[in-house]
């Protein structure tokens, strides 16, 4: 009887143990999920807030889909083959020969553009220069938002009332 007892006793606690260890799991990962998201979310709005400051939507458009601009036929970034590694090249260091500017305060002078030996006086006059440049971060920030966000995705409400901030240009668009 005592035995039987002391069983009882030892089941509770071992099933209170296993339903605490399920409701510890099921906790951390509900707020390691929210925590995502909100990380998400976070370089969603800085991606389209820096993709406005550097004025890529005056070639990319709003929609990064590109087409017939003042600078001649921007690409696409919607359907670009470009890796996260080419996207941070180009925004860095732009592309000689076309109307890609670059965004890198240090473009000239970097040995990851390798532009050529050329003096910057005379790169200054071959090469397009962006309408604001942005620090490491910014441009780290911007290659990874066109990675994530926009390359191979199609365009929706939620990027359309981010970049406009008025409902009213967004309601042709679904998420």
């Amino acid at each position: 009887m005592v035995l039987l007892l002391l069983l009882k006793q030892d089941i509770k606690k071992i099933l209170l143990t296993i339903i605490f260890y399920l409701l510890s799991i099921f906790f951390i990962e509900n707020f390691s999920l929210s925590s995502n998201n909100k990380k998400t979310e976070t370089s969603f709005k800085k991606g389209i807030s820096i993709y406005k400051k550097a004025n890529c939507s005056s070639c990319h458009f709003w929609h990064a889909e590109g087409g017939n601009s003042h600078g001649g036929a921007a690409a696409s970034l919607r359907t670009t083959d470009l890796s996260y590694k080419e996207l941070l090249k180009i925004i860095k260091c732009g592309r000689l020969g076309t109307n890609m500017p670059y965004f890198s305060r240090n473009a000239l002078n970097s040995d990851d553009c390798m532009y050529s030996k050329k003096p910057v006086k005379e790169l200054e006059e071959i090469t397009l220069k962006g309408s604001k440049l942005l620090n490491s971060n910014e441009i780290k920030s911007l290659a990874k938002f066109i990675e994530n966000e926009i390359k191979n995705k199609p365009l929706t409400k939620k990027y359309c009332l981010e970049f406009f901030k008025r409902e009213e240009n967004c309601n042709k668009y679904h998420d």
